[in-house]
């Protein structure tokens, strides 16, 4: 397993520079990090951004840091789909749980005050710096999603 600091500077590389959404970041720093490289991750992830969909609702760091959790738990081989799904709850409670430790929130709009249904807010996107605000999201999330991981999977 890669360092969980390197993914986190990887998931924010991808959001900065290869103009992938907070969700694609995430959820392919950290799948790439345990060894999936799945071309298909980023797609499957796009309409995750913007809370969802661009509602503004849970924080597509978030959903990227839970899309790779699950990842995790097909590793572990527990060969029960029940016991898998109480593992990928259990591990996605606590990424959302210490991220709203981190952060006091987890909705997008909350986070960076964003009305998505605004014509023009990409231009406010901009204007309030929320470019940086979202690159610390992504970089915590994959990180502590990778950390978590390393510990958690063999």
């Amino acid at each position: 397993m890669t360092d969980p600091k390197l993914v986190g500077e990887a998931a924010e590389e991808l959001f900065q520079q290869q103009a992938y959404n907070c969700c694609e970041s995430v959820a392919t720093a950290v799948a790439r990090a345990i060894g999936y490289d799945c071309g298909c991750l980023p797609a499957l992830a796009t309409g995750m951004g913007g809370g969802v969909g661009h509602t503004g609702q849970v924080c597509g760091a978030i959903t990227g840091g839970v899309m790779a959790l699950g990842l995790g738990v097909a590793r572990l081989g527990l060969k029960n789909h029940a016991a898998e799904k109480d593992k990928a709850n259990e591990w996605a409670s606590e990424l959302v749980e210490v991220f709203n430790r981190e952060f006091n929130y987890t909705t997008c709009h909350d986070l960076i005050g964003i009305d998505f249904a605004a014509a023009d807010w990409r231009t406010e996107y901009g204007q309030k710096g929320c470019k940086a605000r979202c690159s610390r999201f992504v970089n915590f999330a994959a990180a502590w999603t990778a950390a978590h991981l390393a510990a958690e999977c063999p």
